[in-house]
């Protein structure tokens, strides 16, 4: 092959991930964001630094979320009042004409967005994660120690702040200021009563809630035309600022390692991630399995992760020690609905 053809390989490949990343977002009910990343597959070029950058990749585009980077750097000029014309354009629809416009004026913005990885931190997965928090709770019949990788800004690790309505049964604290209602179907949790020995988080890049550009991030990655998704994440933001949590900045299986030693026979450890093991390397991946494999104390494995077929996400819980592993619910990325099996 030659370097002129391998070059054009590489950029059909990103203009068809920006068209599969498209079609996800009109999947999951932001018809604004699709239409936006359609319109950069069809006409980013290397006339700006900004459209070099996304179509020359270094990385990998998919697992490095590339067109998401692009949409939240455009989302986060117009949050942030950097571009009137932008901003009144989003009230409708962005045309290519503005796009290469944005990207001149505002190279130096868009390629720092760019470089560092998305920070969703979508708190309504916690209205998924919860059905297996109480499934541990009621089998164990012990406190909980929880171990978040991937957690961002640590805003689902207050989860059992937030109220719930789950197939019918009401769970956590009712005058929460974040209440989670998704669509349910089968039978509700288990009615367990839940005591949080500890909590920490790490992440290889984390957002500091109270931090205004970092919060900027967060909000740049909420799709313009999902208004709920906002109102959720000001909820939560709210409830870290009076309760707040420091993520720990780590890889995720050092920083496991020592949260296993440090496990006492009071309480159950609970690992849990949502949306993020695509993102870890593959060779991390497997010291993680080997870390949870040698454990000996109690300890759970919940993750929310996306199934084989990637047509939704499945919730999974592996106990330890023993390692025997059970498919608790079928559930949509962003926790708009819950398929629950119990197991």
């Amino acid at each position: 092959m030659t370097e002129e053809s391998a070059d054009e390989s590489g950029e059909a490949f990103i203009r068809r991930h920006f068209r599969g990343q498209a079609r996800a977002c009109r999947e999951l009910g932001s018809p604004f964001t699709a239409d936006l990343l359609d319109l950069c597959a069809e006409t980013l070029d290397r006339g700006t630094m900004v459209g070099a950058a996304v179509l020359d990749w270094p990385g990998r585009a998919v697992e490095d979320a590339l067109a998401l980077r692009l949409a939240g750097g455009l989302h986060a000029l117009v949050i942030d009042g950097r571009d009137d014309r932008l901003r009144a354009a989003y009230e409708d629809r962005v045309d290519a004409a503005l796009l290469q416009h944005v990207f001149e004026k505002h190279e130096e913005f868009l390629l720092e967005f760019l470089s560092r990885p998305p920070q969703t931190n979508e708190v309504a997965r916690a209205g998924v994660l919860v059905g297996g928090f109480l499934t541990v709770a009621a089998e164990s019949g012990l406190p909980l120690s929880l171990f978040e990788i991937g957690a961002s800004a640590g805003l689902n690790l207050n989860w059992n702040s937030f109220a719930y309505e789950l197939g019918g049964a009401t769970w956590g604290d009712p005058d929460s200021p974040l209440r989670l209602a998704p669509q349910w179907t089968g039978p509700p949790p288990p009615a367990a009563r839940v005591t949080v020995a500890s909590r920490a988080g790490c992440d290889r890049d984390p957002v500091d809630p109270m931090d205004p550009a970092d919060r900027l991030r967060l909000r740049a990655y909420i799709w313009p035309d999902q208004a709920d998704r906002r109102r959720r994440m000001d909820a939560a933001l709210e409830i870290m600022a009076r309760d707040p949590i420091a993520v720990e900045r780590a890889a995720a299986a050092d920083w496991l390692a020592r949260q296993v030693d440090g496990l006492g026979g009071d309480s159950v450890g609970v690992l849990y991630h949502s949306i993020m093991w695509q993102y870890v390397d593959p060779a991390e991946q497997a010291r993680i399995r080997e870390i949870l494999a040698a454990v000996e104390r109690p300890l759970a494995w919940l993750r929310m992760e996306p199934a084989e077929d990637l047509k939704c996400a499945e919730l999974r819980l592996t106990l330890f020690p023993g390692g025997g592993e059970r498919l608790l619910a079928h559930a949509d990325f962003h926790g708009r609905w819950v398929e629950w099996f119990g197991g």
